[in-house]
């Protein structure tokens, strides 16, 4: 979960208001050109197959933020997580396709909106049950619908607390569902341990969620009257995202810097794509390397990029 997914916000955004923009996606070898006006801050972009190291220039000026409260004095390039109820930490990022407002998992401010032309978020829920929330996580959108499924990583443990949380038996985290027409928002499961990323397939019948401590993919049919899960994939080492592609298939990023030192015998993995059954399609291997050690998504757009 690295500040890297501020990256993909912009580049999403500028397909919603410039549809030129998705030609320059499409040309592997132009990935350079991509507009700096939707980057707010310098990242470090990998486009296999070859990993080459894309480094994209810094434009001043955020494009939204969390809440009215935060500091830019303190947030503004801050790593320092006893600072984040204060300045946010945003985790679930998506566009509604038809409105292209923006929908963000903020750990800490709860589910928020905004609109095209960025400023300060809405916030949507802040808590359920009378509980605030602690840890918002992953959320994808039924556009259609109008609901957005999201994970709710800890009734105990803030973001900053993540280690804790990882090394715990905790197993009363939950799936939610949020009605954009009605805004009441349910619970849809609980038991999960370390709920992470979300992922809707395409028709939105069913729902993949990450569940990091118990390192397996679930897979929640929507349609059933009962939204008991079965086990999509168990993978070698921790999920954090699932990204859909344009093909129907899921690419699950693999975080080999969680839950301790990883045995120099498990293969060293850092996504892995699945089709719609669970089979197993393609594996990105990360050769040991340290830069791969802590990846959060993998889009595939004609090239992947790994964030």
């Amino acid at each position: 979960m690295k500040k890297y997914q501020l990256l993909f916000l912009m580049l999403y955004l500028a397909l919603c208001v410039n549809q030129s923009h998705q030609r320059i996606l499409s040309q592997k070898h132009d990935a350079k050109k991509i507009d700096e006006q939707f980057l707010h801050q310098k990242q470090n972009v990998i486009v296999s197959k070859d990993y080459e190291l894309i480094n994209l220039v810094k434009v001043t000026g955020p494009f939204a933020i969390p809440s009215s409260i935060r500091r830019r004095e303190l947030c503004d390039g801050s790593t320092n997580p006893n600072l984040e109820p204060i300045c946010g930490r945003p985790l679930g990022l998506k566009f509604n396709p038809v409105t292209c407002d923006l929908y963000i998992g903020d750990a800490y401010f709860g589910l928020l909106m905004i609109r095209p032309n960025g400023g300060t978020a809405q916030t949507l829920i802040s808590s359920v049950e009378r509980i605030s929330f602690k840890f918002i996580n992953g959320l994808d959108i039924d556009s259609s619908a109008g609901v957005i499924y999201f994970t709710d990583s800890s009734t105990t443990f803030q973001r900053r607390y993540a280690d804790f949380l990882s090394k715990s038996t905790d197993n009363s985290e939950r799936l939610l569902k949020y009605d954009l027409h009605t805004k009441n928002t349910s619970v849809i499961y609980t038991g999960l341990m370390f709920p992470n990323g979300v992922a809707l397939n395409k028709n939105h019948s069913f729902l993949l969620v990450a569940e990091t401590t118990r390192r397996r993919i679930l897979k929640f049919y929507l349609g059933a009257n009962n939204f008991e899960p079965e086990v999509f994939a168990e993978l070698p080492r921790v999920p954090d995202n699932i990204k859909m592609n344009d093909k129907r298939e899921f690419w699950v990023a693999l975080n080999a810097g969680r839950l301790g030192k990883i045995d120099d015998d498990v293969p060293n993995t850092i996504g892995i794509k699945y089709d719609q059954e669970g089979r197993i399609l393609k594996q990105l291997d990360g050769n040991n390397e340290d830069v791969f050690s802590s990846i959060s998504e993998i889009n595939e757009r004609g090239y992947k990029i790994l964030g």
